[in-house]
This record gives structure tokens, C-alpha cells and sequence, in this order.
């Protein structure tokens, strides 16, 4: 290789570094939605609206008023370099706290707290008492 080509190659090696890191990440990317695009699909297959099961889990999220998340929550799970899968790992924890269907009390009743975040109000519980 001629040196003047070799001298043009490295001044563009940083340039070529932050290029193959930006591809790498889409790629990351593009094999997480096409992994949720499979399971969804799958999970679509294999589910019947006739069970009574899907009708009576249907209807109690319609009487809680819970809809689904604006946008899909992706898991990442494409392999990463470290420090960008413990960001993306955190990203989707946070969206899926935000969006978690509260668990029922064991009568079928939700905690004011887990109501008044779904209805969308800020709501700070009081502390118990402490038997001091």
C-alpha cells in the first residue's frame, strides 16, 4: 500500500472507529425489535380471545381503566459493549416501572397508591406511625 494512501487511512481511523460504533449499536438495535417483532407474533399464534381466562383478565384492565404503553416496551437484548447495555438495561427498568400493572390485593382490590398512579394523580402515602 502506497504511504500516502496508508498516511489518508490513518487520519481516518478515529472517524472510522465512531462510524463502526454507531453501526454496531444500530444493528444492536435493529436485532431487539426484530426479537420482540418474533415473540409478539408468537404470542399472538398461541393466544385464544374466546378463553375465558384472556375475557375476564380483558375485562378487569378495562374496569381498572390500564391501557397498554403508548409505544412498545423493547427489552434490549442484543449483546453490547458494557457500558451502553447497563445504559439501555436501565432505560428499559425505568419505562417498565412507569408502565408496570399494579398487582391486586388478595379480594381483587387495588392500594390507593397503585389507584391514584393510574388515574394519573401524584400521591404521596403518609408514613405508619411509628409504636415508639
Amino acid at each position: 500500500m502506497p504511504w500516502i494512501d496508508m498516511l489518508a487511512y490513518m487520519r481516518r481511523a478515529g472517524e472510522l472507529d465512531a462510524q463502526r460504533e454507531r453501526d454496531s449499536e444500530n444493528w444492536a438495535m435493529l436485532l431487539d425489535r426484530i426479537e420482540y417483532t418474533l415473540n409478539s407474533a408468537y404470542a399472538d399464534r398461541i393466544t385464544d380471545p374466546d378463553d375465558p381466562k384472556i375475557a375476564a383478565e380483558r375485562a378487569r384492565r378495562e374496569m381498572l381503566g390500564l391501557k397498554p404503553p403508548p409505544m412498545p416496551l423493547i427489552r434490549p437484548v442484543a449483546l453490547r459493549p458494557p457500558a451502553i447495555d447497563e445504559v439501555r438495561q436501565q432505560m428499559y427498568r425505568e419505562q417498565v416501572e412507569l408502565y408496570k400493572t399494579p398487582v391486586p390485593n388478595g379480594d381483587g382490590t387495588l392500594s390507593v397508591a397503585d389507584y391514584m398512579r393510574l388515574r394519573g394523580i401524584e400521591f404521596e402515602p403518609i408514613p405508619e406511625p411509628s409504636s415508639e
